[in-house]
């Protein structure tokens, strides 16, 4: 297992993954013990766990080593919901953000499950949606009411070029998306 010089840092990402998962193929999940041993090869298994949504390596892992909020943060950043699943059915509690987590990481599946268990809401969801130009997230928050809004989203949507963010808050008459006058006094409108 390439672990790099002794005094290095942990294998960047895509170096572990690549790594990971060719010895994965070859081995049984139960193997990792002894990599866990090692607090370089713990870390990165950690991540790779979480971030690639592996059951079997997220339960062996989350058994040998402590699971964090971090850890729920980061399969939600990737979409798993079925590793949400498994964290849930052995937690008595959820860590805070994690639909915040699925709305900046434009990971609807996320923003749907949190909101099914009525879990807490950011009061700036819609826009931090609308200014990254995740539409289908900022459709599903509008319908169902969730967080609140800041007209400065429309102008950062604008400026990034997101016009089919542009038209749907219009057509919702969001604040923000009335005319606008600019130098001669003309009225000018986002579509």
């Amino acid at each position: 297992w390439p672990t790099g010089p002794s005094n290095a840092s942990p294998l960047p990402d895509h170096e572990l993954d690549a790594c990971f998962r060719t010895w994965l193929a070859a081995h049984d999940v139960e193997e990792l013990a002894p990599l866990l041993r090692n607090a370089k090869l713990q870390t990165g298994l950690r991540r790779f766990a979480f971030v690639h949504g592996d059951l079997n390596v997220v339960a062996f892992v989350a058994e040998a080593t402590c699971v964090v909020a971090a850890d729920w943060l980061l399969a939600a950043s990737k979409g798993h919901t079925s590793v949400l699943d498994w964290l849930e059915a052995r937690s008595s509690a959820y860590p805070r953000g994690l639909m915040e987590c699925g709305v900046s990481s434009n990971q609807l599946d996320v923003v749907v499950w949190a909101h099914k268990r009525q879990l807490d809401v950011a009061g700036n969801l819609r826009t931090v949606a609308a200014e990254r130009g995740f539409l289908e997230i900022l459709i599903y928050l509008d319908a169902h009411s969730l967080s609140g809004w800041d007209p400065m989203g429309v102008s950062i949507a604008a400026e990034r070029g997101h016009v089919d963010v542009l038209c749907f808050l219009r057509a919702k008459a969001y604040a923000g998306t009335g005319p606008v006058l600019v130098d001669g006094g003309s009225d000018v409108r986002f579509m």
